[in-house]
């Protein structure tokens, strides 16, 4: 005997509808962490929620317009969010001793 579509249960391996909708909210909200910056032959690479990027590149739904070895530019939607390691909290300049 067939199966009717509509007399199946859900299937238990697809998130819910309400799941989906704070899926969503939460990469409104995301957040990017710079983690490191390196610069080799007048290149400077980012590294931006652990991945590495350059300018042009995409990370967790914002672009890469700038890397310096000040910090990196994200174009979020129409915002532009600044990332430097000295934002950082838990990192703090050493002062040394003579």
């Amino acid at each position: 005997m067939a199966a009717n579509a509509e007399n199946l249960p859900a299937d238990p391996t697809r998130p819910s509808p309400a799941s989906l909708s704070v899926i969503s909210a939460d990469k409104e909200a995301a957040q990017y962490v710079l983690s490191g910056l390196r610069t080799s032959n007048g290149n400077t690479i980012a590294v931006v929620n652990g991945q590495r990027v350059k300018v042009g590149d995409q990370v967790d739904g914002a672009k890469v317009v700038s890397v310096s070895p000040k910090g990196v530019s994200l174009l979020v939607g129409l915002e532009q969010k600044f990332l430097s390691l000295s934002e950082r909290s838990g990192f703090s300049k050493v002062k040394r001793g003579k």
